[in-house]
Formats: structure tokens, C-alpha cells, sequence
């Protein structure tokens, strides 16, 4: 049986793959300066060339986090953040987790206890039992507001195609990447007793739109990056 972090491991050198090839045959194309990927670092995922200029390209594949971070427990109440995107932590923020959602972990913890009597580690645990938990009805805009962030304009998601995200820099004809995503809440188990309660942006796969234009060569169904970068 695979635990959370052997599937980690696949997804992870999965979409690094799916990666390299994007960036390896954009170089061969010349649409690109370099066939390096940006691997772990946090650089944009690939990078491509436009009439001279260089832009950033997000990477998608089936199942991925488009952001995460942690939610912690602190005095009387959780909160959400990242340390990767302002934009996103303000929008944690203004959500109240114990009235939409941690409600349905706090009172696992609680049991007999009183507030004062139960600690962050407590509720961690028992967030554990609870399994996961999503938050739907989020603002449509929070995937290209993170990516806004780190000067990512771009992404490509495998089986869907490219878009444009928060900006259009390079007037690419590329629809813009309209979904209705949603705020998934996990605990983590790192052995020892550790756990780390995070969150996760998926897309369902319901939501995901289609592109008539592709980053990957390979997608034949599509408009390639030979049509739509060097015009």
C-alpha cells in the first residue's frame, strides 16, 4: 500500500517530466532560450520566448495544486496563510474557518474538554480523523491572483491547454483561465506524531475549462506554440 508520501513522490517526478518535455521542445523550436526546467526551485515552472521577450509558464497536470500553505490553530481560532502570495493570504484571511468549516473538526477535539483544556496538537490530531474537507463558492480569480504574485501570467494544464491568467503581457490569442475552484483542508502525517494541518486550491475536474491552444507539442488536437509564438 502506498502512503501520501510515496504518491507525493510519483505525482511530483510526473509533472517534472511533463516539464522537461514542454521546455526541452520549446528550446528545439527556438521559442525558448534554455531546455532547463525549474525543477524544486521557484522559478516558473518553463519559460518561453515572445517577439524577443522572455515569459513565465505555469505547469499543470491532472490532480494538481495550483497553491497551498498551512492553517494554523492560535488562541481561539484558526487561520490560513502562504508565504508565497500576499494576494492569497489577505483572501484567507477574511474567511471565518470555526463558522464555515473547522466547526466540523473543533467539536471532535473538544470532546469533554474545555476550550481552554485543549491544545493546537489536539486539534491537529483529531483534524486528522475528521478526513478532508473542501470549501466551495471561493472568488473564481484566486488561482490568477497567486500566480499574479509571483509574475506568472501563463499556464498550460495537461489535457486542457493554455491560457492567460491575471494579464495578457504578451497579447497571446489565449482564452483566460476561467474556473470555479475550490479550497481543500488536509492533515499531514510526517511520522514521530508530527502533522501539519494545510490547504490546497484544486480545480474540479468539472470545472476545468478547454483551450483550442497548447504549449505541448504533442497535443496534435490543438493549436501548437508554433502557431501562436512566433506570429
Amino acid at each position: 500500500m502506498k502512503t501520501y508520501d510515496n504518491l507525493f513522490e510519483v505525482f511530483a517526478k510526473r509533472g517534472f517530466a511533463y516539464e522537461a518535455m514542454i521546455q526541452k521542445q520549446l528550446y528545439k523550436m527556438g521559442l525558448a532560450n534554455t531546455d532547463k526546467t525549474a525543477g524544486a526551485s521557484n522559478r516558473a515552472d518553463v519559460l518561453f520566448v515572445h517577439k524577443g521577450k522572455e515569459h513565465n509558464l505555469e505547469i499543470g497536470t491532472a490532480g494538481k495544486d495550483f497553491a497551498q500553505g498551512k492553517v494554523h490553530w492560535q488562541k481561539d481560532k484558526w487561520y490560513a496563510d502562504t508565504k508565497n502570495s500576499k494576494a492569497i493570504t489577505n483572501y484567507l484571511q477574511t474567511l471565518t474557518y470555526d463558522d464555515d468549516l473547522m466547526n466540523q473538526w473543533g467539536p471532535v477535539a473538544l470532546g469533554k474538554k474545555t476550550n481552554a483544556q485543549v491544545t493546537s496538537d489536539m486539534r491537529v490530531a483529531a483534524a486528522r480523523k475528521g478526513g478532508d474537507l473542501y470549501l466551495t463558492d471561493i472568488d473564481p480569480d484566486i488561482i490568477a491572483n497567486y500566480y499574479a504574485d509571483k509574475g506568472v501570467y501563463y499556464i498550460h494544464v495537461e489535457g486542457a491547454g493554455a491560457f492567460h491568467l491575471a494579464k495578457n503581457p504578451a497579447r497571446l490569442p489565449l482564452p483566460y483561465f476561467d474556473v470555479r475552484p475550490e479550497i481543500r483542508f488536509r492533515v499531514k502525517g510526517y511520522g514521530g506524531g508530527k502533522y501539519d494541518t494545510t490547504w490546497a486550491i484544486k480545480i474540479p475536474k468539472s470545472s476545468l475549462p478547454q483551450s483550442p491552444y497548447t504549449f505541448d507539442p504533442s497535443d496534435t488536437k490543438r493549436k501548437g506554440p508554433a502557431e501562436f509564438l512566433k506570429k
